[in-house]
């Protein structure tokens, strides 16, 4: 996978999310209800195992931030909490310019 996008739609999303998603991305202007809906969406994906692959994000942006990343997403086994930040942070590393700045990378 050349890069997260792909990787979230062959791998992470089933057929349906990812319809969702492409009827919210093909909207002018997305309303509260509709922010919700993909919020929900993003917010199951944050929650699955499989969402971050360190090769795939690292073919995006080699960094201190994706370095670190690798390495929280390699301990095994990890908490609820643990497998919500890796996947929050690398949501946030494929799509910065659509989500709101990490204030506390460190956590």
């Amino acid at each position: 996978m050349d890069n997260p996008s792909k990787y979230i739609k062959e791998v992470v999303a089933d057929k349906e999310e990812w319809a969702q998603i492409v009827a919210l991305s093909e909207k002018a202007d997305l309303n509260s209800k509709d922010v919700r809906k993909l919020r929900k969406l993003l917010a199951a994906f944050v929650k699955r195992e499989n969402f971050f692959n360190e090769q795939v994000w690292l073919q995006v942006e080699v960094s201190d931030r994706v370095l670190q990343l690798a390495q929280m997403a390699r301990k095994v086994p990890k908490t609820k909490r643990e497998l919500n930040n890796v996947n929050a942070k690398a949501l946030y590393l494929a799509y910065p310019q659509f989500l709101s700045k990490i204030d506390r990378w460190s956590r």
